[in-house]
């Protein structure tokens, strides 16, 4: 069988971050950070908490935790990609003038950490969400745990704490939005579960590994990926092996990301009669089906409902 490797979650990038660091450190010290927010980001009101979040959904959470009491930005653009992402002069300046910048961690974001020294460790504080969960609950080299809800719900109650910290004037309201809001995304993983609960295949591949903590959470077994680590083009002979995988299990469909080339995916479709579809792990704030953690999370439920629901060894419809 040819299993699915994640690989190292950290993927080096060529680009070298030291240029980027020391241009970080000439704008905040030349006084740019007051002066350069992000155009698309508005400025915050008085007395709101600055929050910096590396990827769409925990931006997301910060907004449904804060209110009215935060003002958040997203570090990375729609189509960017957070295992090979190169933070930007600009980047520094949005971290440098934040008070709370919250990441995923566990490899994730590779680049966080000297983007986050190079904009003054004074002027922000990092929070690294998944570091939060139980250590029984992650899977070897995989930091893509905002996809179960479950493990979103213990991640957002570590939010409303470390904006409680933050801003103490405000605490309560913070405990309070971040426990309602993780009761509904618990909510959220039985409802997952349920939806999948009679499918006629369960069984996937997928571009990247990114969806094992929803298809675990679902029951559904991840038995290849195209990928062999992020962001590496996968040899031939994997992609033979991942051919053989699918005709023995008699698989029709190939899970693909929006942020991902299709090239590879479509040779391995076209080999055994396979069909792709899209599943989407970041979200977009353009697209009412994915403009938040909840419609995120249903879209691609019901994009694996319908592709796995129908398709077996004998029937690829």
């Amino acid at each position: 069988m040819c299993s699915p490797h994640v690989g190292r979650a950290a993927h080096r990038r060529s680009h070298p971050r030291q240029v980027v660091c020391v241009l970080v450190i000439l704008m905040v010290g030349a006084g740019g950070c007051a002066q350069r927010q992000q155009p698309h980001h508005p400025p915050p009101a008085a007395k709101q908490l600055r929050v910096v979040a590396t990827i769409y959904p925990l931006a997301d959470w910060a907004r449904q935790v804060g209110g009215e009491y935060v003002n958040v930005a997203t570090l990375l653009r729609p189509g960017s990609n957070p295992h090979t992402y190169e933070p930007s002069p600009q980047d520094g300046l949005l971290v440098a003038q934040c008070q709370l910048l919250f990441s995923v961690g566990l490899g994730l974001e590779d680049w966080i950490d000297e983007l986050a020294i190079a904009a003054g460790s004074g002027s922000q504080r990092l929070v690294k969400l998944g570091e939060a969960l139980p250590k029984e609950k992650l899977l070897a080299g995989d930091p893509h745990v905002w996809l179960d809800p479950d493990l979103a719900a213990i991640m957002v109650e570590k939010m409303g704490a470390a904006m409680g910290e933050a801003d103490p004037a405000h605490a309560a309201e913070y405990a309070s939005r971040a426990s309602g809001y993780a009761a509904s995304l618990r909510a959220l993983a039985s409802k997952c579960a349920e939806r999948l609960a009679g499918l006629a295949v369960r069984k996937a591949v997928v571009h990247h590994a990114a969806f094992r903590y929803l298809f675990r959470r679902c029951g559904i077994e991840l038995v290849g990926a195209i990928e062999e680590s992020p962001g590496k083009e996968p040899s031939s002979a994997h992609l033979a092996a991942l051919v053989d995988v699918m005709r023995r299990e008699g698989l029709k469909v190939i899970f693909v990301e929006p942020r991902t080339s299709a090239k590879p995916a479509e040779v391995v479709a076209r080999e055994v009669g396979a069909r792709l579809v899209v599943l989407d792990d970041l979200g977009d704030p353009a697209d009412p089906k994915r403009a938040t953690y909840t419609s995120l999370i249903e879209y691609n439920v019901e994009r694996i409902a319908q592709a796995l629901g129908s398709a077996s060894a004998e029937d690829s419809r």
